[in-house]
């Protein structure tokens, strides 16, 4: 393709943080979706009202901050971390006329006249753009990105025939990429589900070796927490509930300075620890602490479990915590119904039954590790795949919009459009103090 673009800088396309302005007391009583920084599509700060689609705000915290706007249709919305950068996830782009809130620590981006969105969507999820702000945030030696590095970012525009072709050829070809990582997904998924499967059993079996006793008979609970004294520049990598599945990482943890760090951001893990929902604990949000998320800061959402020296295995202890039996049981004695918790007294309470004699785990263990085995290789391969076809998206996207590969004759055939993958419903508030 040849380079008939123009080049524009983004603070002559966008004006910044310019919406609806609104107040603490209509949002009180207004619900509405959220979008916030680190977890661009999350829904902190708010609770689903039952049998609807309707979102109230339940953090009184997170009303007093500001800037606070209602986007519209054609509205980008960045994420002000510099930690997603170098991969694609750091904004938001706004594609219909639902009313959505934008939280703070967002940038909003308003075109200052109508736009291909969808193309400038895809230029925003470009290497070269990406590339610009990295460059930018390394020079000043900031943790955000800026309004003033955004403002003075490179756009490059071809005519409105090239954007609208560059839109339906990206369109399919994303779609198809989208189709081949979510069919990789669920195939995870459900090997996900036949490791569960034979935890259950193996913990089905239990006999009169085996010790049924309350939890806090196994593990303590929160034992270490981060205090109110840090440095504001301490750096921590922090894991809230949106990024843990039933038993496996589904997000890497987002490194944060103390000063910007979200407020639940407090309790300490160290390898052998199992952290635990104790809300929204129909999310079964359970897993080990391993090697590589060892050291980290998780949400006060989580009760951190650590294992009683010479009476249970870690990972053994992790395992039977993330049993049905066990989740059902932490489900059944939470309170709530649209945000159901349970207090760290209550849940430490439950019972749970291991073998008594520390070898017998270790034997129970290593079965279940060999059975793991073929499992585990397979989830690795999906998963590499999953990053190669990532990758090869962000390629494509790149070079495309920037010209470097010429589509503008390409005929685009009918196709069903796959935006990506539908994640799990998550997110978090501060946790709630729970009756007992």
């Amino acid at each position: 393709m040849t380079r008939d673009r123009e080049k524009y800088k983004f603070k002559h396309l966008f004006v910044l943080n310019k919406g609806l302005s609104i107040t603490k007391e209509n949002l009180k009583y207004e619900g509405i979706p959220c979008v916030n920084y680190g977890e661009i599509h999350s829904r902190y700060g708010f609770e689903i009202i039952p049998e609807t689609d309707v979102l109230k705000c339940v953090d009184k915290d997170f009303l007093s901050h500001s800037p606070k706007s209602l986007l519209q249709h054609g509205d980008f919305v960045f994420a002000d971390t510099s930690e997603d950068i170098a991969g694609s996830g750091n904004f938001t782009y706004l594609n219909s006329d639902t009313n959505i809130f934008a939280g703070y620590h967002t940038i909003v981006a308003r075109s200052r006249k109508p736009q291909n969105y969808r193309y400038i969507a895809y230029y925003f999820d470009s290497i070269n753009f990406r590339s610009q702000i990295q460059k930018s945030v390394n020079g000043v030696k900031v943790y955000s990105i800026t309004q003033t590095i955004l403002k003075n970012t490179t756009i490059e525009l071809p005519d409105e025939s090239v954007q609208d072709q560059i839109v339906r050829f990206l369109d399919w070809k994303v779609s198809q990429i989208n189709k081949l990582i979510n069919v990789r997904k669920k195939q995870i998924g459900l090997l996900q589900e036949k490791k569960q499967q034979i935890i259950n059993k193996a913990f089905n079996s239990c006999n009169d070796k085996w010790e049924l006793k309350p939890l806090k008979f196994w593990a303590d609970s929160n034992l270490r927490s981060l205090g109110e004294n840090n440095s504001d520049n301490f750096e921590f990598d922090y894991i809230d509930i949106s990024s843990i599945g039933h038993g496996y990482v589904k997000q890497y943890p987002v490194r944060h300075v103390f000063s910007e760090a979200p407020l639940r951001a407090r309790r300490i893990v160290k390898y052998g620890d199992t952290i635990i929902s104790t809300v929204r604990t129909y999310l079964r949000s359970v897993c080990f602490i391993n090697h590589d998320i060892e050291h980290c800061i998780v949400s006060t959402g989580f009760s951190v479990l650590t294992p009683k020296a010479n009476y249970v295995l870690p990972e053994l202890l992790s395992y039977a915590l993330s049993t049905d039996r066990f989740i059902d049981e932490v489900v059944s004695n939470s309170i709530g119904v649209s945000y159901p918790a349970i207090s760290d007294n209550r849940l430490m309470n439950l019972k749970i039954a291991l073998p008594k004699d520390i070898n017998t785990q270790l034997l129970i263990y290593n079965e279940l590790i060999k059975q793991f085995t073929i499992l585990d290789k397979t989830i690795d391969n999906l998963d590499w795949e999953i990053k190669l076809f990532t990758e090869y998206r962000i390629r494509l996207i790149s070079d495309v919009v920037t010209g470097k590969l010429d589509v503008r004759d390409v005929v685009v055939p009918e196709f069903e459009k796959v935006e990506g993958v539908v994640e799990e419903e998550s997110g978090e508030c501060e946790e709630m103090e729970v009756d007992e």
